[in-house]
């Protein structure tokens, strides 16, 4: 589990240091202190994550409205989890450095799923074996 955390938390970090835009990052022990701090509200994750949601990491940049982030959960929910979300839609994020993190992912074998409202998209890249997810949300 710890080295496709690892993967996920260098790919992120990457995005990050490579857009060059003045980001904002937060973390959660669960999904219970994200909904407390309005994630959900703010639109930066739809408010569909199991309630086992754990470990919930999110960095957004405002002024070109991205953000990414990755969260946990009980293996149990995973299968639950993905039916909430559409096939993937073959969507890319509009941040360069975000659409390379996640072509890597998708060649590492990350199982993809989408989300959209709006205008906003999520492109979820998950793995059941150790019940992660890291996502991408852009307008």
């Amino acid at each position: 589990m710890g080295k496709l955390i690892s993967k996920g938390a260098s790919f992120l970090l990457a995005a990050t240091l490579l857009s060059g835009c003045m980001e904002k990052s937060d973390s959660y022990n669960s999904v219970g202190d994200a909904r407390a701090s309005r994630v959900f509200e703010k639109g930066w994750l739809p408010d569909l994550l199991p309630a086992s949601t754990r470990k919930l990491k999110v960095s957004t940049s405002v002024e070109i409205s991205a953000g990414r982030g990755s969260f946990s959960f009980s293996k149990q929910d995973y299968a639950p989890f993905l039916s909430r979300l559409a096939p993937y839609n073959g969507a890319l994020s509009k941040v360069e450095a975000d659409s390379a993190s996640m072509k890597k992912m998708l060649g590492d074998g990350y199982e993809p799923r989408s989300y959209a409202s709006g205008s906003t998209n999520w492109v979820f890249l998950c793995s059941k074996d150790e019940a992660i997810c890291n996502f991408f949300v852009w307008q």
